[in-house]
């Protein structure tokens, strides 16, 4: 497996629960890796995620971290955890990750049944700016005026795009091929 290095940024993003047995194997494949937390400690993130999660994600981003590769932190920001920013941030310096990527709560899949924990993009702004980063570590707001158009491929090996202002998914297709990715451009969106 090579992704990186092929004209652009290849990145993986994953839960982190097989990231630590891994992590050798992807710093040869990847330009970095994203790891996702939702909530700065065991209690809050387990809660989502299952038992023991916080844990091995901690454990694999120590050991992406240790074999070189860049990780980010996307933390999916919503009512309910907006207070764990500050701890967050906190956590990717102690961690040894390059910085946090706070993710606006898309209503997409399990997120659509969560559209009262949203933030509007300028509440989101406004937390993002009482951040203090530690160290070498940046923090950044993925607004969903941003996530509107990107291409998303899962784990099951569909791919779909963000449209409507990220409110939607607009297309659902199967990835066989790399050809795969390039969805029909859709109003609004840029090649």
């Amino acid at each position: 497996m090579r992704c990186a290095g092929a004209g652009g940024t290849s990145s993986c993003t994953t839960n982190g629960w097989h990231l630590a047995r891994r992590s050798g194997e992807l710093a040869g494949a990847f330009d970095a890796i994203r790891v996702s937390l939702d909530g700065p400690s065991a209690g809050s993130h387990d809660r989502i995620r299952g038992d023991g999660s916080f844990e091995r994600a901690c454990q694999g981003i120590r050991a992406a971290v240790h074999c070189g590769l860049p990780v980010q932190i996307h933390y999916t920001l919503m009512r309910s955890n907006a207070a764990g920013m500050q701890a967050v941030a906190d956590l990717a310096a102690t961690l040894g990750a390059t910085g946090v990527t706070y993710l606006q709560m898309l209503p997409i899949g399990e997120g659509a049944a969560l559209r009262e924990e949203m933030l509007s993009d300028a509440e989101a702004t406004a937390l993002l700016g009482a951040v203090r980063p530690r160290g070498e570590v940046t923090v950044r707001l993925r607004t969903r005026e941003i996530a509107d158009y990107f291409t998303v491929v899962r784990a099951d090996g569909k791919v779909w795009r963000n449209t409507d202002g990220a409110q939607r998914i607009a297309a659902l297709t199967d990835l066989r091929v790399p050809g795969d990715l390039h969805l029909p451009a859709l109003k609004g969106s840029t090649p």
